[in-house]
């Protein structure tokens, strides 16, 4: 991970956000943003966009380890859901 800027790093490469859009949100990144390389490219973030992306995917793991527990609170939201519509 690293923060994007207009300035110069040490050897002399602008590592700009600049042109990106953000991959949570879509909208248009100006610096500082906040940049990720993986394996197969980059994603680029408004700071504000990093916490909700990885509450979300903390949540994803956390439903992968625990399948059982996130079946039974759907179906405990869908019951709510149908007792609402018949009341």
């Amino acid at each position: 991970m690293s923060v994007t800027s207009p300035i110069p790093d040490d050897n002399g490469i602008v590592h700009t956000a600049i042109g990106q859009s953000c991959f949570a949100c879509a909208g248009p990144l100006s610096d500082p943003a906040v940049h990720w390389l993986g394996a197969d490219g980059a994603i680029y973030l408004h700071a504000a966009c990093v916490s909700p992306l990885f509450v979300a995917m903390a949540r994803d793991v956390d439903e992968i380890k625990r399948p059982e527990h996130y079946r039974n609170v759907r179906e405990g939201l869908r019951l709510l859901a149908e007792r609402r519509r018949s009341a």
